[in-house]
């Protein structure tokens, strides 16, 4: 039970410790009781990071001169980009919203459908409203449940809140991380995509063979539980295979 208990401890400590080298080990302190958001305003590229009472919206300039500055894998040498520092950079975003996206899928109470999570974006779209929001001191995210809306004509709405720990990385990622992979992606052609959690090196290089499969929204969980392993290690009478299907064997 310990080991199972861990479950959300295993992707906190790894999107903090990505976090963290992606903000190049600087973390501005945040008091979330003073963070303004307006859940209501549905106007296109809203979110709290572009709320005026919080003085965001150029927030992510400091990480991208320190992302252009340091001298170890900058991404900015010799009055141009680094685009061999920049892919490894974003290898490593890849990695962080894995594990991000492990977080609030097992931290904000029920667990949601794997499309309504991959389909959180980050800021409000032209005819779609944004995944995350701030409300009471708290960050939150909202899915909408559309199974019976073609006979109901109404949505079912589910507010996910995340606890402090996790509360902090998305708001490092929105405020910080993803504006700045959105500056970089404008130094390419295509389109940027406004969702959460999309393979940001295929957005900015469409012949990038990086791509999230659907498999790899499996793989992370599956190679924790292989680590926690209760069934495996406990209870072995249920760990048998068996076919379920089977309604004539001696096991049926």
């Amino acid at each position: 039970m310990d080991g199972f208990r861990s479950f959300v401890n295993f992707f906190l400590d790894v999107a903090e410790q990505l976090c963290r080298e992606l903000m190049f080990d600087v973390l501005p302190p945040v008091d979330f009781s003073r963070v303004k958001d307006e859940i209501g305003n549905a106007n296109q590229g809203f979110s709290f990071v572009r709320h005026s009472g919080n003085y965001l919206s150029d927030a992510y300039l400091e990480l991208s001169t320190r992302a252009c500055t340091t001298r170890r894998n900058g991404l900015f040498k010799e009055g141009r980009w680094n685009w061999k520092a920049i892919w490894s950079y974003l290898k490593k975003v890849e990695a962080f919203l894995e594990a991000l996206a492990g977080v609030c899928y097992l931290s904000g109470g029920q667990l949601p459908r794997i499309p309504e999570l991959f389909g959180l974006e980050c800021e409000n779209g032209p005819a779609s409203a944004r995944g995350f929001y701030v409300y009471n001191g708290h960050v939150l995210y909202l899915t909408r449940h559309h199974k019976a809306k073609r006979s109901t004509n109404r949505e079912f709405y589910v507010a996910r809140y995340l606890p402090a720990r996790a509360s902090l990385v998305v708001y490092y990622y929105l405020v910080y991380i993803w504006p700045c992979i959105r500056m970089l992606q404008q130094e390419r052609p295509g389109s940027a995509a406004p969702f959460c959690f999309v393979p940001t090196r295929r957005q900015i290089d469409p012949g990038n063979p990086a791509s999230w499969q659907r498999s790899s929204e499996e793989r992370v969980p599956r190679q924790l539980t292989k680590t926690i392993a209760i069934t495996e290690r406990h209870v072995k009478e249920v760990h048998q295979r068996f076919n379920r299907y089977d309604d004539k064997g001696p096991s049926a």
